[in-house]
């Protein structure tokens, strides 16, 4: 009986060890500079996904991370690594859109859909999140001034 325990102990034991593809998680992080409250949307997941950039239909804030003023917030990617993720997309492409927390506050969902009502949208490769080192900063950085994003880097730099 003491070895049936000893080995049940150890399958279970070499079982939880073992990393289940599905269990896979990546890190990104949101790196916010601004004063402002940042709400980010990764457009993944839903029937809307780049090359088509407008934001969702039936969404809402509770699909959103929440960014405070002059902090670094995680944002989880569960279930598949970086290179299948990029590669699961439509476009190999990732739309992350960043909107001013106070905007889904003064503004219906339809709204700021319609009306494209964001701070910045911002078209990633596996390569471009990889030049990142996984963190989307706000505003964008220099390193990002070549990558695709809406509106331009020059506009957005400048609107600071």
């Amino acid at each position: 009986m003491r070895k049936f325990f000893i080995f049940l102990f150890f399958v279970i034991f070499v079982f939880l060890m073992c990393s289940c593809p599905m269990d896979y998680e990546r890190f990104w992080y949101c790196n916010n500079t601004t004063s402002d409250t940042l709400l980010i949307s990764l457009a993944y997941g839903f029937p809307v996904a780049y090359p088509d950039t407008i934001l969702p239909k039936n969404f809402n804030e509770a699909h959103l991370i929440i960014v405070n003023p002059k902090t670094k917030q995680t944002i989880e990617i569960k279930g598949v690594r970086d290179e299948n993720f990029f590669s699961e997309l439509p476009k190999d492409t990732l739309s992350v859109f960043i909107l001013n927390r106070d905007t889904i506050k003064n503004y219906s969902w339809e709204d700021v859909r319609t009306n494209n009502k964001i701070l910045l949208r911002i078209d990633l490769s596996f390569e471009d999140i990889k030049k990142l080192k996984f963190i989307i900063p706000y505003p964008p950085t220099e390193a990002m001034k070549d990558m695709k994003m809406w509106s331009p880097y020059d506009s957005v730099i400048n609107r600071k």
